[in-house]
């Protein structure tokens, strides 16, 4: 909880840039410390790896990254080697709900500043999953924990001292008169987070640069603002190159 008594000044949140410049444009100049932050999107669209440079930016602003790899995909290979995640991060690899907050709400009440990536938030299961060996006792425990950690974690993130980011796995909308891709979060993640991106690959031909042995060196990835909090530009489109 923050609390600001009489005469006291509201901390004021930092901004972190993301790879993308047109991204950071309408967003007054990137994500900003003390909020949520969700990225989802299609399959090989560079949602983990977009959030990896935005955690080294982070770093250069005193921000240690904080990793909550839910999905076993995280090697330093790539963090450290390729986007640039110093050696002095830390990882948890767990997609338990418990473990997750035992972990995560200390990290986020101490005066240290902490970059967290939760990646991703679909595989948390509260521990009631496992009670029975056919999961029958935690049936829609994923949505639960998801809602769950969400109004947790609000309430420590500190205006100057922490920047949560998500990753969201894509799901398929049936709710309406036709079916739509949407991110695969409920209420409480729409509620609290002050961003939601999406993130899309293209693989039109145009769009892909490939070497000589076919391997992809380079592809467009087009981002789209479904909500934000920071500016008024849910809708606005955009796109950068990416190099994998």
């Amino acid at each position: 909880m923050l609390k600001i008594s009489n005469g006291e000044a509201m901390p004021n949140h930092k901004v972190i840039e993301t790879p993308s410049f047109g991204l950071n444009y309408v967003l007054n100049g990137g994500f900003w410390t003390g909020r949520f932050h969700i990225m989802w999107g299609t399959a090989q669209s560079g949602k983990t790896t977009f959030l990896y440079h935005v955690l080294a930016e982070a770093e250069k602003q005193g921000y240690q990254p904080f990793i909550v790899d839910t999905e076993r995909t995280y090697t330093d290979s790539w963090a450290v080697d390729k986007c640039g995640i110093s050696m002095d991060r830390e990882v948890i690899q767990t997609n338990e709900f418990s473990t997750i907050c035992s972990e995560v709400i200390p990290v986020m009440k101490s005066n240290k500043k902490y970059a967290i990536l939760i990646d991703s938030i679909n595989a948390i299961e509260l521990d009631a999953f496992y009670d029975k060996a056919d999961g029958s006792a935690g049936i829609g425990s994923g949505a639960r924990a998801r809602r769950q950690l969400f109004t947790k974690l609000i309430n420590y993130c500190h205006p100057e001292n922490n920047i949560v980011f998500m990753v969201s796995q894509q799901t398929m909308d049936l709710s309406g008169y036709a079916p739509r891709l949407a991110a695969k979060i409920g209420k409480a993640e729409e509620h609290f987070s002050t961003n939601i991106i999406r993130l899309f690959a293209s693989s039109a031909k145009d769009n892909l640069d490939r070497d000589p042995s076919g391997l992809i060196t380079n592809k467009k990835i087009e981002w789209t603002v479904d909500k934000s909090k920071q500016a008024p530009v849910e809708g606005t489109k955009g796109s950068y190159r990416f190099s994998p």
